[in-house]
């Protein structure tokens, strides 16, 4: 299939986007945020290309919902304006407005016309719908029968059957196990390919240098950054650095110190719940290319990984290896001796 290129005329325009969220003044001793005048975006202008898939990334709080729900209709701004050239659609709250009572089919009619999908629509993609989810027989049975996974396959597969010129996702890329969400992203590609317009929001920082043509950083409602993707990964680990390790007051110094020390004995004690207890960790630790310690880690920056061996009987041809995980338990790298072509003596 061709890929239709990315539009130069903006199919979403943001213009000086505020919006303050107004709440009762809490009487609590503790509160540090007059909650009466909460903004939670300033100032944001924006625009986004018909066919481009944008990544709104940021901190928690930093506003990427707010500014999402703006984008869907969800919300309207409290400043400045926002417009949208087509139908979007909100992937955000998968199943909200399900009800158990009613089968899988009749939840598709209940939650399609809860987003504003017309029934003759929804009459349309029936079976597309029905297929994607993969839910079979299931599909005429109550919803109060379907597991969790059956219910977020269900809903998932709603949003991305139906007609839209822009879809706005919220967290959810993907739902259920391995084999399921290859098949979401496969279809997210095809929406690429058909030159649809993705905003969506992630966490996963790996997703969003792969899968986006161009991020919004958010940090504390403002737009900070627009451009390439990995440029903007780049300065949100910064930021999240230079809050949390390089400009940390000098009395958090011990703090953060002694948790260094803690996770390195973690470490070494997990060490001593596998294998022989021939060797054993001693000392772990990660250190940047100024030799500070570590323990953040983003994509490209220079690592070197310090482990001490205690040997404690001797071992014929050892090999050393390091496997290195993401947070979420994906795998990502593990060189070690042996592929190096390191040989080792007794």
């Amino acid at each position: 299939m061709t890929i239709c290129p990315i539009s130069a005329a903006p199919v979403i325009k943001l213009r000086g986007v505020g919006k303050k969220y107004q709440f009762s003044k809490s009487t609590g001793r503790n509160t540090d945020i007059d909650l009466a005048n909460l903004w939670a975006l300033k100032d944001v202008s924006l625009d986004v290309r018909r066919g481009e898939i944008l990544g709104i990334i940021g901190r928690n709080g930093a506003g990427k919902t707010t500014l999402l729900n703006i984008i869907s209709g969800i919300l309207s701004p409290t400043n400045g304006r926002m417009e949208a050239g087509g139908r979007v659609l909100g992937l955000f709250n998968l199943g909200v407005g399900f009800q158990d009572e009613l089968t899988g089919r009749e939840n598709i009619f209940l939650n399609g016309a809860l987003i504003g999908a017309a029934r003759k629509e929804l009459e349309n993609k029936l079976n597309s719908i029905i297929d994607f989810s993969e839910l079979g027989n299931f599909i005429d049975m109550p919803l109060g029968s379907y597991s969790q996974g059956m219910r977020l396959r269900l809903a998932f597969s709603i949003m991305v059957n139906l007609e839209f010129d822009i879809l706005a996702i919220d967290e959810v890329l993907a739902v259920g196990d391995a084999l399921f969400q290859s098949k979401c992203f496969q279809r997210l590609a095809e929406f690429r390919r058909e030159g649809k317009t993705l905003v969506i929001t992630t966490q996963d920082m790996l997703l969003i240098e792969r899968f986006c043509d161009r991020v919004a950083l958010l940090n504390h409602g403002l737009l900070v950054f627009s451009g390439e993707a990995k440029e903007g990964v780049n300065i949100y680990y910064s930021i999240l650095s230079s809050e949390k390790f390089f400009v940390a007051p000098l009395e958090n110094k011990p703090k953060l110190i002694e948790s260094t020390k803690k996770w390195s004995e973690d470490v070494c004690n997990w060490g001593k719940q596998l294998g022989t207890n021939e060797v054993a960790i001693d000392s772990a630790r990660f250190t940047n290319r100024l030799g500070f310690i570590s323990n953040k880690i983003k994509t490209g920056s220079y690592l070197k990984i310090k482990v001490r061996i205690n040997v404690l009987n001797a071992v014929k041809n050892p090999h050393f290896g390091i496997a290195i995980f993401r947070e979420d338990g994906v795998y990502c790298f593990g060189p070690n001796t042996v592929f190096d072509g390191h040989d080792i003596p007794e």
